[in-house]
């Protein structure tokens, strides 16, 4: 995964789009049916507002490119009538590199991409469109220069690999002033920004006591809201299940595989083929050799129709469908 990780380092993926149909698995509080969700990351989608472009360098792969909180509100209603309910930002917060998952300052709005008040009309108009805002929230990890590193030692432990594979500053979540710090930060956001929910990174290090209290005070705030989570497989939320996508990858990559295995477990939680994460599920057909839009036409129709929750997604860069 290594060496596909470096797409969303390089900048080639521009959106996510993700089709949630969870008709035995709640995403939210309340059922829903039908659920169409839009990644995106927000550098890389559209610069809509010269006046924050800070420290652009559209020839740098590791540089901002200039996406903002305005381009996305410029784009609203074409997610709109692309039947988009809900779309995810990836990290907005105050950052070390453009993809947000190296956070310096989890209740700041990196200006790169606007500020608070910027944020705020985002969610008001995606609300106005019939579209909910999630929030990535990457927990994990900090950037090296965060203020924990220097100022709260025991918030944070050794080094280690965070979701791109980088070598960061990992967050101690077995202090309780670390948890309760989280837990007050995600309530933050939807109090000042009125977003509807949060896509949470998690590891095997992270308490899933305390998963089940951030949901707690998640719905504490808004029983409807959104809790997905990425890295662990639980009952609390709404979780990815890699698990399913490597064994359905493998089979749907090429032809002549049986499905059947992918019907022996219980199907709960999210299923998907590709995440913000992992390798685009086309690369993986062309690696093997195999028409990507074939592959992506039998993989769509398997995950439309197995019960339980279920996640499609496509991925969209310089604009251009990979499946039609």
């Amino acid at each position: 995964m290594g060496t596909d990780m470096n797409y969303i380092k390089k900048g080639i993926p521009f959106m996510l789009l993700i089709f949630l149909l969870l008709p035995s698995v709640s995403v939210l509080a309340k059922e829903q049916m039908d659920e169409r969700v839009y990644y995106i990351l927000v550098d890389r989608f559209v610069n809509g507002d010269n006046n924050n472009d800070i420290e652009i360098d559209i020839d740098n792969p590791e540089a901002y490119y200039g996406g903002d909180f305005q381009g996305i509100i410029d784009k609203l209603s074409n997610l709109q009538k692309l039947g988009i309910t809900t779309i995810n930002l990836s990290p907005i917060m105050v950052a070390s590199s453009y993809n947000g998952f190296d956070p310096v300052d989890y209740q700041s709005v990196d200006p790169q991409f606007g500020d608070m008040a910027d944020l705020q009309q985002l969610v008001a108009e995606a609300h106005e469109n019939d579209m909910e805002v999630v929030l990535d929230f990457p927990i994990t990890h900090v950037a090296e220069n965060h203020s924990w590193t220097s100022e709260n030692t025991d918030w944070i432990k050794d080094a280690s690999t965070n979701q791109l594979e980088e070598q960061l500053p990992a967050i101690n979540l077995d202090s309780q002033e670390v948890q309760e710090y989280f837990l007050e930060t995600a309530v933050y956001w939807m109090k000042s920004a009125n977003v509807d929910g949060f896509h949470i990174y998690v590891n095997d290090q992270i308490p899933e006591l305390f998963i089940e209290q951030l949901r707690e005070r998640i719905f504490n705030e808004d029983e409807q809201a959104t809790l997905i989570i990425d890295g662990m497989e639980t009952e609390v939320g709404s979780s990815m299940l890699p698990s399913f996508r490597t064994e359905a990858v493998t089979i749907l990559k090429q032809p002549g595989q049986s499905v059947e295995p992918l019907l022996r477990n219980e199907l709960t939680g999210v299923h998907y083929l590709e995440s913000v994460l992992t390798p685009r599920f086309a690369h993986e057909a062309v690696q093997a050799g195999f028409n990507p839009v074939t592959r992506w036409q039998l993989a769509s129709t398997l995950l439309y129709t197995l019960p339980g929750g279920r996640l499609f997604s496509i991925r969209v860069w310089k604009c251009q469908w990979i499946m039609v």
